[in-house]
């Protein structure tokens, strides 16, 4: 026996084959677990902040880049978590928009659904004071000079 049946927007089926007692029970049982014992999420949308994630030189803000959405156990849903994972590649500063890793949407032993992650509004750090690189250089070996010789002087 075929069973069909709608509850809002979810439309399940149901398909006994050579069961004991009645089919239609059998059936409507069946149904009823699939809409009872599942809820279809939606865990992050497209462009949804996210947290940050550390890439190599810094941390950068990330959106999620496509929504994610599943049919999950009701039983379960306590136990989902998002994991963010960084590129192995990805190195700081991102350009705005750039994938530099994955959100997973889990449970233990499960993934219900993945997308990427992409940089937003990176931070880049301030220029360092006091001059071009070279002067600056020279000021440093300058002092550690000194500083030598007044350890030698005492």
């Amino acid at each position: 026996m075929i069973a069909v049946a709608e509850r809002g927007d979810r439309r399940l089926v149901s398909i006994v084959l050579d069961g004991d007692g009645e089919p239609f029970s059998d059936a409507a049982t069946l149904l009823n677990f699939g809409f009872d014992g599942f809820t279809e999420r939606t865990f992050v949308e497209e462009g949804e902040p996210v947290g940050d994630v550390r890439v190599r030189g810094g941390t950068v803000p990330v959106v999620a880049g496509a929504d994610i959405r599943a049919l999950v156990p009701t039983a379960d849903l306590d136990a989902i978590e998002p994991k963010l994972v960084a590129s192995p590649r990805a190195a700081y500063p991102p350009p705005v928009g750039e994938r530099i890793g994955t959100i997973a949407i889990t449970s233990p032993g499960v993934t219900y659904g993945s997308a990427p992650l992409l940089a937003t509004r990176v931070e880049l750090p301030p220029p360092p004071d006091g001059g071009p690189w070279w002067a600056r250089a020279a000021s440093a070996v300058g002092g550690a000079v000194l500083d030598v010789v007044d350890g030698l002087a005492s």
